[in-house]
């Protein structure tokens, strides 16, 4: 761990400005010591909720020193390929990246309305009621008509989706799912779903580009729908993706690629 720690703080000191007044190092085994770097790595701890106090100036003091020592060893060891090279660039390039993503969603913030009108737009999705299905999952749409004369035959749905069934989640419940409200099913699942009654094994095969379903219907029951307080803090992180993306999707058609 103290390792990720130091190569941590290499990819960070390019990045990271501000004039701290600390006693520093004048060097480490005749390698001279710019203030600026003990500057950035006591801001570092700082940032990371350290109090500015004489015990953490000399913490800082001593990650400069060790940080230093073992970059020597490795420049040393021949440790500085050109891959290591880039590969660090590549770390200080997406860190650049972030902080200026984290600065563009400050100065672009998701308002409490958009959350709201997303959180209605769920609501209207998900519908009013949610189901619990188990499903055998496999391959082709031969191998569902083999299950569906299996269970004709008086086969346990459980034992075949454990045996048979391609989907890991379920496979080895029996192929029993998570509740989920009808409007986060496939369409072609619920379709087939609303056709089937409590305890009905569904008489076709289903298909999705998952694979080919058999679908049975467990239980239903009325949506109990989390309310805008629950859900805001999962909508608010999904608008800021989407709003990210958007933005770096409208940087890269606006850029000049010769």
């Amino acid at each position: 761990m103290r390792i990720l720690y130091f190569i941590s703080r290499i990819l960070l000191l390019p990045l990271v400005f501000g004039v701290l007044p600390v006693g520093a190092a004048q060097s480490v085994n005749g390698q001279a010591i710019a203030q600026n770097r003990l500057d950035t790595m006591l801001a570092l701890r700082l940032a990371a909720g350290q109090k500015d106090e004489e015990s953490t100036r000399q913490q800082a003091r001593e990650d400069l020193i060790r940080l230093e020592v073992l970059m020597q060893a490795a420049r040393k060891a021949g440790a500085e390929t050109p891959l290591v090279r880039a590969q660090a660039q590549n770390a200080a390039d997406n860190v650049l990246v972030r902080a200026y993503l984290q600065q563009w969603m400050r100065q672009n913030p998701v308002s409490k309305e958009a959350v709201a009108r997303e959180y209605e737009a769920i609501k209207a999705r998900s519908g009013t009621q949610e189901l619990q299905l188990r499903q055998i999952l496999v391959a082709s749409e031969d191998d569902a008509r083999k299950v569906l004369a299996q269970l004709a035959s008086g086969s346990k749905f459980e034992d075949l989706a454990q045996l048979a069934s391609r989907d890991g989640n379920s496979r080895l419940q029996g192929g029993l799912m998570s509740w989920v409200p009808v409007g986060a099913l496939n369409p072609v699942i619920a379709q087939e779903a609303a056709k089937l009654t409590k305890g009905q094994t569904s008489k076709q095969p289903v298909q999705t580009p998952a694979g080919f379903h058999v679908l049975r219907l467990e239980d239903s029951r009325p949506l109990n729908m989390p309310s805008l307080e629950q859900l805001q803090p999962q909508i608010l992180r999904n608008l800021e993706n989407q709003a990210v993306e958007a933005h770096v999707r409208q940087l890269r058609e606006q850029a000049l690629v010769k």
